[in-house]
């Protein structure tokens, strides 16, 4: 990674690995739970927060029915794109926000995660399908 490898990582990556600090430290989170249950198609609205880089272009908000992620996530990430939890599940999360997609580096290397994916349904949505295939090409330095 550090020589310049990406790696580009989505959903359960973030609950992979529970042990290895320096994973998680790598991919820029950890997955802590999802209010609304395990395995729970729980609608919920993802906000894009960087228009302008290139994993995002083309990208709309959009909404999915999936597991909502409750994360701890790096402050050096570059989120890409967010959620707000609407307090409906549990009350005291109402209006806190946690990221879903970012970016960072790790030395030369590329890192992009997006939270979305539980299941074909949400990778069925275009918006999530342009954010994994934008995210992977980053990651990977195509294009560039």
């Amino acid at each position: 990674m550090e020589a310049g490898t990406g790696i580009a990582a989505w959903h359960g990556a973030a609950a992979a690995f529970r042990t290895s600090l320096k994973y998680h430290w790598l991919i820029g989170g950890s997955f802590l739970e999802h209010p609304a249950g395990e395995g729970v198609k729980y609608p919920y609205r993802v906000t894009v927060t960087d228009t302008d880089h290139p994993v995002t272009a083309g990208v709309k908000d959009f909404q999915v029915a999936s597991e909502q992620y409750y994360m701890s996530v790096d402050p050096n990430n570059h989120v890409l794109a967010e959620t707000t939890f609407t307090g409906e599940v549990l009350p005291w999360l109402e209006g806190m926000t946690i990221p879903q997609a970012w970016t960072r580096t790790w030395g030369r290397g590329r890192v992009f995660y997006s939270a979305v994916g539980h299941d074909l349904d949400d990778l069925r949505n275009p918006d999530v399908t342009r954010l994994c295939r934008q995210g992977f090409g980053w990651a990977a330095r195509r294009g560039d």
